[in-house]
């Protein structure tokens, strides 16, 4: 794995396992959106600032992470090598959140 690769691995990973482990343990609390929330803001911005002093990447790319993750991570995605595995990875954990979460609504 590369180092730039890691902070985005965090961004895909990490916000969304919290959610996961969040909504086992708790169900539907509202606590669980701020957390995951929070936790996608600070990876996103970690992301951005980190990677902006190597390669040339627009503000509008990080405004994108502030609104909406996945457009964030195809953003990245398509100005390093067109690798899709943070998107792919981070729909995989998405649909597994939304699945265990209307799992606990029952």
């Amino acid at each position: 794995m590369e180092k730039e690769d890691l902070s985005a691995w965090l961004l895909s990973v990490i916000p969304l396992l919290a959610s996961l482990i969040l909504h086992a343990s708790l169900g539907n609390s509202p606590a669980v959106p701020v957390i995951v929330f929070g936790l996608n803001i600070f990876f996103v911005s970690y992301d951005y600032f980190k990677n902006r002093k190597t390669r040339e990447y627009p503000l509008y790319i990080y405004i994108s992470g502030l609104i909406f993750i996945p457009l964030y991570i195809y953003f990245r995605t398509i100005r390093d090598d067109h690798r899709y595995r943070f998107l792919t990875a981070w729909v995989v954990l998405y649909v597994a959140d939304m699945a265990l979460l209307q799992m606990s609504s029952f």
